[in-house]
Formats: C-alpha cells, structure tokens, sequence
C-alpha cells in the first residue's frame, strides 16, 4: 500500500456513523419494539434521555430505573396527560429519583395546557430512537406503530438538542400528582422507607391543580351512578349474613 494512513483512515470512516449510519425499523403489534427500547436501555453506559407523551411499560420503566441505579443519568420529558392518567408510571420514575420533568411552556393555558406528543430517546449521544411508539402495553400488543434505532448523527444531534431545550426551558418539575397512587406505590413498595406521601415538589403556583379538581368532579359522578349504590347495598347485606353465621 503506498498510502497506508489514508487508507486506514477510510476505514474507519466507513466503518463507523460518519459515512455510513445505520438504521433499523421495526413495528407493532406485537414486534417486539419493548423488549428492544429496554435492550439498548441496558446498553447504556453514561445517559438516557427520553421524551415520550405516555409511559406505561413496566419492563420499561423497570429498565430505567435500574440504570439510574447503576449511576447512569435518566432524565425525562413527558406530557401531563401521563401524570393524571390512574396507569402512567411518571410517580415510579420520580420515586426511583430520576428527575421527570412535564411539558409546560411559558404562557399556556393552565386549564387545557399544549401536549408533549413526542416520542423519542437519545441513548450516551450515540443512539437515538423515535417514531409514533409510546412506552406503552397498548402500543405493544394492539397499535399500529413504528421505530428507527440509528446511530445517524444528524438525526441523534438533533434530537438530543431539542430534548435539552425541552427539559430546561419548556417543562416544570412543580406540578401535584395524584396522592393515592402516589401512597399505593409507597405502601406496595417501600413501605419501611416512606415518611411522607409525596416526596417530590409540589406545585406552589398549583399549575395543575386543575386536573386534581376534575378528577374530584368524575368522582362525585360516579358516586351518583346507580350501580354504585346497588354494589354498596349488596355489599352491606352480605356482611350481614356473614355476621349471623
């Protein structure tokens, strides 16, 4: 070879990202997408950042969690709609101590606030995957849904600036979750750890006090339904017949 160095150099272009990203699609149902986010989540070796409108999975949350244990940094971006849904997981994040964080830009409406609706993580700065996939069951087994995992630089630069812009300057950590789920966990979990009900800020300026209030209302509605008293009725009449054996 009378060029060695040049050609080793060509090498390595051609072996690593730089000329030659590589990518991979896969789809739901039923494609195995969890299994593989959770995979290259357990290949993390110094940063996840993920943010995702909806967060269900527990083999995914699991993964997370486990990985901030290991001193890896976890950092989440996720839409208010995953705080007051009864099946997000936002509360096991913050339980774990991963920093999540709730789309809320300057200036939106308190009562019907915009939505985070991206779905993406950026793995060490390396890796990125996006597509219309929430961390979900739902996702899993029944949607139709899509990711790319790449290691295309453009694609992973992009997405990892445009979660910094969206983790330090158009989220809050202040808002209220909800407080029996948030105790359920405590009790389920770590019942010999938990002193209070809700280790993580509050909302001082009570951004989504709004939703707490709407659930009460739902609440007292269904406590208006017809079966709701039938059940408690039956309810009653068989812890009486119970006593009298």
């Amino acid at each position: 070879m009378r060029f060695p160095l040049l050609n080793l150099f060509l090498s390595f272009l051609l072996n690593t990202s730089i000329l030659y990203p590589k990518s991979e699609y896969l789809f739901s149902p039923r494609g195995n997408i969890t299994e593989r986010i959770v995979k290259e989540i357990k290949k993390a070796k110094q940063e996840i950042c993920a943010a995702v409108y909806m967060i269900t999975s527990k083999k995914i949350v699991d993964a997370l969690i486990a990985a901030h244990k290991n001193g890896i940094t976890v950092k989440i971006v996720t839409d208010h709609g995953c705080i007051q849904s009864p099946y997000g997981k936002a509360y096991h994040l913050m339980q774990a101590g991963i920093p999540v964080k709730i789309y809320y830009p300057s200036g939106s409406n308190k009562k019907f606030p915009p939505l985070m609706h991206a779905k993406y993580a950026v793995i060490d700065q390396k890796i990125s995957i996006e597509g219309s996939f929430n961390w979900t069951n739902s996702a899993e087994l029944f949607n139709e849904e899509h990711i790319r995992i790449t290691d295309n630089p453009n694609q992973k630069d992009a997405l990892y600036k445009r979660f910094q812009t969206l983790f330090n300057e158009r989220t809050t950590d202040q808002f209220l979750c909800h407080f029996e789920q948030i105790n359920a966990w405590n009790k389920k979990n770590a019942p010999e750890k938990i002193t209070t009900p809700l280790p993580m800020p509050l909302a001082k300026n009570n951004l989504f006090q709004t939703s707490l209030s709407q659930q009460s209302e739902i609440e007292k509605k269904n406590q208006t339904r017809f079966w709701i008293p039938l059940i408690k009725e039956l309810n009653n009449l068989l812890q009486k017949i119970i006593s009298l054996q």
